[in-house]
């Protein structure tokens, strides 16, 4: 399910979805493990509840994440009533394993930490349901850059760059409102839901980017920092837990608290050649080859697979 699609489009597939999947409860009476991805599993939960599966079959939630604080009494209530001893839930970070088992009340060993995997094939045509092209006769040469929806603080970003004598491109979804009230200033370009390729592409050619979260929970924007890394470029990013388990401040990237004061300074380290560039780049490449590759998700998915599947021994 793509979180930045419409909320009624969300439901719509839900609902879809859960009509498909009791077409096939005959495949999924026989399984003693089922691996779910996203929210899917919710109704799957209910259909063992009912009595619609055998009521000793394990679930692993691959993928859960749960950004909305106002939804977490709901999914307390859910867990309470349709999770076991025997489920396990995967998620992203270790950040949310924390997050989760006290907010849900599910015991820690529930919930394992799997990497979100990025291993790009060479020539690999990107997709997405964008379809705009970015007008790179507008976009200067040198640029910094910023793109993504989930949590993003743009206003405070085109804050600190009223103060900068550089150009900042945004690529932003229609869903980023408060956008559309703010006074933007002539050195930041705005692009709104440009395709997967151009936006790729918009990573690659800039000298560096930025991410800005609105608060500490489960949005983070990890897609966008570990794609950034595996390209060989900066990024300065918001000080959260989930981010800084992906970035050490001024090894791999730069972790800001104040960005209304750090952010220019970066900058100028940037501009002037003070900051080591070269070896921060190499090494952002390096932590995204070593963590969030394919090995390394097997190797935790497996932990997570014998765990529960013990139940059945």
């Amino acid at each position: 399910m793509n979180s930045i699609e419409p909320k009624w489009v969300l439901v719509y597939r839900l609902i879809t979805d859960s009509i498909e999947s009791l077409s096939h409860l005959k495949e999924l009476r026989s399984a003693d493990t089922i691996i779910s991805v996203s929210y899917i599993t919710v109704p799957l939960l209910f259909f063992r509840k009912l009595g619609l599966l055998k009521k000793q079959i394990s679930f692993i939630w691959e993928g859960f994440f749960l950004h909305n604080q106002k939804f977490f009494s709901l999914f307390k209530k859910l867990f309470r009533h349709l999770f076991r001893q025997n489920d396990a839930l995967l998620v992203y970070s270790q950040f949310e394993r924390d997050l989760y088992s006290q907010s849900f009340n599910i015991n820690i060993s529930n919930i394992h930490y799997i990497p979100l995997v990025f291993e790009p094939k060479p020539q690999e045509i990107l997709f997405n349901q964008y379809t705009k092209k970015a007008d790179w006769d507008k976009i200067p040469d040198e640029f910094y850059f910023s793109g993504g929806y989930s949590h993003r603080d743009y206003a405070t970003l085109i804050e600190v760059f009223r103060t900068i004598d550089a150009t900042l491109v945004i690529c932003y979804s229609g869903m980023n409102t408060e956008i559309q009230s703010i006074d933007i200033p002539a050195n930041v370009i705005l692009l709104h839901d440009v395709s997967r390729e151009d936006f790729a592409e918009l990573v690659r050619r800039s000298k560096a980017c930025l991410l800005l979260i609105k608060s500490n929970s489960g949005a983070a924007g990890q897609l966008f920092v570990i794609e950034v890394m595996y390209n060989n470029k900066i990024i300065i990013a918001s000080s959260t837990d989930i981010l800084k388990e992906m970035i050490t401040h001024r090894e791999n990237g730069f972790i800001v608290n104040d960005p209304i004061l750090e952010i220019p300074l970066i900058i100028k380290d940037i501009e002037e050649g003070v900051a080591d560039v070269y070896t921060m780049k190499r090494k952002a490449k390096e932590t995204i080859l070593s963590v969030n590759c394919k090995r390394n998700y097997n190797h935790h998915l497996n932990q997570a697979f014998r765990t529960v599947t013990k139940y059945h021994n």
